[in-house]
């Protein structure tokens, strides 16, 4: 409803015929990428859904590496199988990654904050989308900025973050979070 997907798509239209764009999102969200490519691209835009078996999803992501000079390939994969494919995931230069609910990925100490760190350096372009940047504290965004490139967060590390942004004071049993 806040037309996230469609500037994704915008941004996708205007990348050079022959780039490779994957897209990270939650499983329940990955065939609507299908759906809004097909209504509102402008580009010849091929979409593979990464799904199905460990095979299946290797089979699709050859595939999707494989892109025409003529066309935009867009590789789409729930963000719980990236562990599963990452040594597939790193053998390709991504022109784009995208994060769709980039706050799925709000925790610096999971596995998934990892993988998704780590391919941040195989992707020339960036992109972040989500409706709630944080859900619990404004800790909640240093992942997510630090995907878009390394600093952006405006911290050395996620401690040096948390420091700055999460002083907390109790006042009457109510916690509030007192910004630098």
């Amino acid at each position: 409803g806040t037309v996230k997907t469609l500037s994704a798509i915008n941004v996708i239209d205007n990348l050079p015929l022959g780039s490779k764009v994957l897209v990270l999102c939650p499983k329940n969200v990955r065939l609507n990428w299908h759906h809004e490519i097909e209504t509102f691209s402008q580009s010849n835009v091929r979409v593979t859904s990464l799904r199905g078996s460990q095979m299946q999803r290797l089979s699709a992501l050859v595939e999707a590496i494989k892109v025409k000079p003529d066309e935009i390939s867009l590789a789409v994969l729930c963000y719980d199988s990236i562990a599963g494919m990452w040594d597939y995931l790193q053998m390709a230069e991504w022109t784009a990654t995208i994060l769709d609910e980039s706050h799925l990925i709000r925790n610096p100490k999971t596995k998934r904050w990892q993988y998704v760190r780590r391919l941040r350096d195989k992707s020339k372009k960036r992109i972040i989308m989500t409706g709630t940047p944080y859900a619990n504290s404004l800790n909640d965004l240093y992942s997510q900025l630090e995907f878009l490139g390394q600093g952006f967060s405006g911290f050395a590390t996620f401690k040096a973050f948390k420091s700055f942004y999460g002083v907390y004071d109790k006042v009457d049993d109510k916690i509030e979070v007192l910004v630098g």
